[in-house]
């Protein structure tokens, strides 16, 4: 919770220096508010996740000369989309990803990605209604801030979030559905909140989150074999756009890079990441 507050901090005090208060003043608050879901939630997505999708938003939203009416529905809906996992999830429940599914064979695996599938739509339903009530309750206590457009924005941005995983999982399946879970081309809100989303895999927390839960000590060898999977896992992505609507989809998205990242800004914080996490020693002084 401690870290959770400081990365906040430093996307608040980014918000601030941009000229939106309004938002700035809203994010603190709406954490508070939120906190105990994230409590309750800490199993499958840890305290500090959405604090961290905030943080790299921030950085986007800035680095895009995002209109101001993009920086309060997504930079809510960063800090309220994983909130429901507590009350979705079994007691003990883990997170069900790529490579817990990639461990199994034939039904076993068909059941895990089933699993996997009812977790994700299951957390972003659920999420989508528990945002609408803390935003409604916010507007009772601090004001009038969230509009009804302002919060159905949210609500749809939470129920979609997850989308391109569901995707993957379906891939996996021997015989896949055929349904595409993909992202619309034009929707600039969620191409904004997904590269955010993903870039947390990139910190130092979404990473040390990762070997914890495959069990590896948190050294600096696996910490930097962790990062390089990651960055694969983001290319990745992009390959589901061309599986589900062909090689023109690269142009059509305006993916950069062969990555799942088409803001110029996402894209740099995706190639920095290492110098971010293992800076480059000083010169010697003289």
């Amino acid at each position: 919770s401690l870290n959770a507050r400081l990365v906040l901090g430093t996307a608040v005090g980014r918000v601030s220096d941009f000229g939106r208060a309004e938002v700035a003043e809203a994010l603190p608050r709406l954490f508070v508010m939120i906190l105990p879901d994230l409590i309750d939630s800490h199993q499958i997505s840890p305290i500090h996740h959405p604090a961290h999708v905030a943080d790299a938003l921030s950085r986007i939203l800035v680095g895009e000369r995002a209109p101001d009416s993009d920086w309060l529905p997504v930079l809510t809906a960063a800090l309220l989309h994983d909130c429901a996992f507590g009350r979705v999830a079994r007691p003990g429940e883990k997170k069900i990803s790529k490579s817990s599914i990639l461990k199994e064979t034939g039904e076993e695996r068909e059941r895990v990605i089933e699993k996997g599938i009812r977790q994700r739509l299951d957390h972003m339903q659920v999420g989508a209604e528990v945002a609408a009530r803390v935003l409604r309750g916010f507007n009772g206590g601090f004001g009038a801030t969230f509009s009804g457009p302002c919060i159905n924005e949210v609500c749809r941005l939470i129920q979609i979030h997850d989308h391109p995983s569901i995707q993957e999982y379906e891939s996996l399946r021997q015989s896949p559905s055929g349904r595409v879970w993909l992202f619309n081309p034009d929707d600039r809100l969620i191409k904004f909140f997904r590269e955010a989303d993903r870039l947390w895999m990139l910190t130092r927390d979404g990473i040390d989150e990762d070997l914890e839960r495959a069990a590896a000590e948190k050294t600096d060898a696996n910490r930097r074999a962790r990062l390089t999977q990651n960055r694969e896992r983001h290319r990745e992505e992009m390959l589901q756009y061309i599986g589900a609507f062909g090689p023109g989809a690269e142009d059509t998205y305006g993916f950069i890079g062969k990555t799942l990242y088409r803001t110029s800004t996402g894209f740099r914080l995706f190639q920095e990441a290492e110098t971010v996490l293992w800076p480059p020693p000083s010169p010697p002084a003289g």
